[in-house]
């Protein structure tokens, strides 16, 4: 389920006085934009996955099955590996 994306552009600029360089970085902000369009993106996904799943019915044969159960498997990993706090309150209960 993980893909790469192309960053944007660094977005702040400052003059490092020791190094006597321009330097470039990314703000608070645009880092938290970024990891929300990636959430989104992975959620997007995976209720792609599911709705496919669910107007099938599930009456796959087997190559597609397994398809989609990787695909699931990928969208459970990215879900988990986005909100581990969730996942770990459940397995402490």
């Amino acid at each position: 389920m993980s893909t790469s994306r192309e960053l944007p552009p660094p977005d702040t600029h400052c003059f490092d006085e020791d190094t006597k360089r321009d330097v470039w970085s990314y703000s608070p902000e645009l880092v938290r934009t970024m990891l929300e369009a990636a959430t989104a993106d992975t959620a997007r996904k995976c209720v792609e996955v599911c709705e496919a799943f669910s107007e099938n019915g599930g009456e796959f044969g087997y190559s597609e099955r397994e398809a989609y159960r990787s695909a699931a498997l990928d969208c459970r990993d990215a879900i988990r590996s986005e909100f581990p706090a969730a996942f770990n309150q459940e397995q402490s209960k």
